[in-house]
């Protein structure tokens, strides 16, 4: 019943979330019982756990009723802190990414395009939340396959990130891969090899966002009909990660194993 013990079951409900949702879940909704009796429904510890619940109904596929809690999220945060708030700015981020998940294209998009205009006004151009709410509007279009719109939205946040000499941040190749993702859907495997090659020059062997980088450029490879180049850039790879750090990526060989010519 004390204050530590509820942030231990708070952290706890985090940390499974992943591995052990079902059990996220449950230790989350009893920290959530806790925590609105203890601080009422609009404090921000309460705001906090609802989250990892709302993350958690996610997870195990409760998707209804997480939706409804990141709406409930967001009237709660707008009342502490203002729809320019960190609480509310995430919230509505879930939202729209559950809009798109359904198929809301249109939904999502108004409320994307709104988050640009606050992360702009309250943070200004300089801001990761600012950036991250443009690849968000690229999301949307990407999830609606308004291609076009995608491109031009994940250009303009790479524009920024460069701009600022961000190039390297993590959030900015992340950025990268997923434009990388959408141009291969939208049948332009033979862009993604620009789009990477930035991020690719920089990232060492071992680096966590290498490997799938990697598998991203062997694909747009493959699908440009060049499936030698890919899996000679994947053997090389993985050859490169044995030497480096004494390892196989298991992504790198999953690729390859789905990939490789039979009697190769």
């Amino acid at each position: 019943g004390s204050a530590l013990h509820y942030e231990a079951m708070r952290y706890l409900a985090s940390i499974l979330l992943d591995d052990d949702p079902a059990s996220s879940l449950e230790i989350a909704e009893r920290a959530l019982v806790d925590a609105v009796e203890r601080y009422g429904p609009t404090h921000s510890q309460t705001i906090e756990i609802r989250f990892t619940y709302a993350q958690a109904l996610s997870h195990v596929g409760r998707v209804d009723e997480a939706e409804r809690e990141f709406r409930l999220l967001l009237e709660h945060a707008a009342g502490i802190g203002g729809e320019q708030s960190v609480y509310y700015q995430t919230a509505l981020s879930n939202v729209i990414r559950m809009l798109n998940d359904r198929g809301d294209h249109e939904e999502a998009l108004v409320l994307a395009e709104a988050q640009v205009e606050r992360s702009l006004e309250q943070y200004g151009p300089r801001s990761s939340y600012y950036m991250l709410a443009i690849r968000q509007v690229a999301r949307c279009h990407r999830a609606a396959k308004a291609w076009e719109a995608s491109e031009r939205e994940y250009e303009r946040a790479l524009g920024l990130y460069s701009r600022f000499d961000w190039t390297q941040v993590s959030e900015s190749m992340k950025t990268r891969m997923e434009y990388a993702e959408m141009l291969i859907k939208a049948g332009r495997p033979d862009r993604v090899e620009g789009v990477l090659s930035p991020m690719l020059a920089k990232l060492p062997s071992g680096h966590e966002l290498r490997s799938p980088a990697i598998v991203l450029k062997a694909t747009a490879l493959a699908a440009s009909d060049r499936l030698g180049d890919a899996i000679d850039l994947v053997e090389r790879e993985l050859a490169d990660a044995e030497r480096d750090a004494g390892t196989r990526p298991q992504e790198l060989v999953d690729w390859l194993g789905a990939h490789r010519i039979p009697g190769a």
